[in-house]
């Protein structure tokens, strides 16, 4: 049977959990292939009410935990575990998506998984039962859909959400985060790890500070949602990471914490707290983090690292957590990440590197110039072509705030200028983003780029349309930009002081100040 095709060892499973043959139904269901599931959109009612029947075997066992048996919890895990396979896929077929949302988001089964959760924080009867594992892998299967498709299911996944806030929010949270505390319980993996990061999952769309720079409302959201978190638990947060002693011990809850935290950004909660940082770096450097990444966000030095890297970006806005991220050598731990498998973990290790580098440790750690400048360049492409102008969940505009600061760099001047079409494709853009302005402010200092400025007579001329009538433009930013522009490019020569010397004085005194 394990050979046959995909809609008869979906029956065939489904006929063995009918006569109750639990054992040979994990076997049956282990041999299914998650890629033809996802292409079989006709085996949908199959595969839910396989589902369904490993939900009420979950639900039995809060009504009579006697009835634990090997063979039902076996069953139920492997129904996760064969969520988990189905959510990990990445895909941008809709019709694929539609298979993994219908299979993995069951309504019926999403509002009895909240009525699970809610037991479990009220009650502590079931704290030490294995079932609690199994439920463990179920919410995680959904919290990687999420994470890769965190703006299809907003409304469906609402009352799970809030579910799980409030057990971060409990007391049970707080007992369980102690580090003196028996780490074996089933409860503890429960609470520390899965509602953390299933709770930092469900909420990135709203929480994520490369999402709330969109819109104001979506600020706000970060501000209350992310605020109340912190204001009940980052002391219990901040004394959990300092106290840790294992990484590859307690990594399962380590990355939970850390993601969740990465959520609720809030760079006020951070500013000064030098010790955190530092603790973050070390972290990156570690031997469990570094060797043991995938090309998918699957495992947990993987998602682990992606996660500290979001967070060290998202902090590096604030001008004195980069400094001492400059001055403590970040981009030396971060630059071992430019080559990882993972393209978004690379992706977030370069925007970061782009906002701490200089041209001097740029030549001290070998980062190549063109390769960073290519990278950048074809994210911002992809997430320009991309329906929601986004590549790998990052907004352009911030792809493009981060390329401002690393054109500050006379080795990516360099590339630009080599280039045979970065600096067309960047005229091209300009339209459409006004960081582009800010960006051809920086390289208008290198003269060796005065050429290309000049051989683009139609741009020139809309410059100087910004300088002569100002009011015209609603952005006032890239009315200063076109001056600064224009004067670069007419009077500059006409100083005594060298273009290189001129360029590094002007980067030095802006580069705080325009990132």
């Amino acid at each position: 049977m394990a050979n046959g095709g995909i809609k008869e060892q979906v029956l065939y499973v489904c006929e063995l959990v009918k006569e109750n043959q639990l054992n040979e139904a994990v076997g049956a269901l282990q041999s299914v292939n998650t890629d033809d599931i996802l292409c079989s959109s006709d085996l949908i009612s199959l595969l839910i009410s396989i589902e369904q029947t490993a939900f009420n075997l979950l639900q039995d066992c809060l009504n009579n935990v006697d009835k634990n048996t090997q063979s039902r919890l076996k069953y139920i895990e492997q129904v996760g575990l064969f969520n988990q396979s189905v959510a990990t896929k990445n895909t941008n077929d809709k019709q694929q998506i539609n298979v993994q949302i219908q299979v993995l988001l069951n309504v019926d089964i999403l509002q009895n998984l909240v009525t699970i959760i809610d037991t479990l924080r009220t009650d502590d009867h079931f704290h030490r039962h294995d079932f609690v594992i199994c439920l463990c892998i179920w919410l995680e299967a959904i919290a990687h859909f999420i994470h890769r498709h965190d703006n299809l299911v907003k409304e469906l996944i609402e009352p799970l959400r809030q579910s799980v806030l409030s057990c971060v929010l409990s007391d049970w949270y707080q007992k369980y985060l102690t580090p003196s505390i028996e780490t074996n319980i089933p409860a503890r993996h429960f609470f520390i790890r899965t509602c953390s990061f299933v709770t930092g999952v469900l909420q990135c769309n709203q929480l994520s500070f490369e999402n709330a720079l969109k819109t104001i409302q979506s600020y706000k959201i970060v501000e209350s949602i992310g605020q109340k978190i912190f204001d009940v638990r980052l002391a219990d947060f901040h004394h959990y990471l300092f106290q840790l002693k294992d990484i590859e011990n307690d990594r399962k809850c380590l990355t939970g914490i850390c993601f969740l935290m990465t959520n609720c950004y809030n760079v006020k909660a951070f500013i000064n707290n030098d010790e955190y940082f530092n603790l973050l770096l070390q972290l990156l450097k570690s031997d469990f983090v570094r060797k043991n990444l995938f090309s998918t966000w699957t495992n947990e030095s993987t998602i682990l690292a992606d996660t500290l890297m979001v967070q060290l970006k998202n902090c590096s806005n604030e001008p004195s957590i980069r400094l001492y991220l400059q001055q403590n050598n970040a981009a030396d731990a971060i630059h071992n990440y430019m080559h990882a498998d993972y393209d978004r973990l690379r992706l977030q290790a370069c925007m970061l590197l782009g906002v701490l580098l200089d041209d001097e440790t740029m030549r001290q750690l070998k980062i190549p110039g063109d390769e960073l400048t290519d990278l950048y360049f074809d994210a911002i492409r992809q997430a320009h072509q991309s329906s929601n102008k986004c590549y790998k969940r990052v907004p352009i505009h911030l792809l493009f705030r981060a390329l401002s600061s690393l054109v500050h760099n006379q080795i990516i001047q360099a590339s630009v200028a080599t280039s045979t079409n970065y600096f067309d494709y960047l005229i091209s853009m300009s339209d459409d983003y006004n960081l582009v302005y800010d960006i051809f402010w920086t390289l208008s200092f290198n003269t060796s780029l005065h050429e290309k400025f000049h051989s683009h007579k139609t741009f020139l001329q809309r410059l100087q349309t910004f300088v002569n009538d100002p009011e015209s433009v609603l952005d006032k930013d890239i009315v200063r930009s076109a001056e600064g522009i224009l004067w670069n490019l007419n009077h500059r020569n006409e100083k005594n002081t060298s273009p290189e010397q001129s360029t590094n004085v002007e980067n030095k005194n802006t580069q705080l100040d325009k990132y």
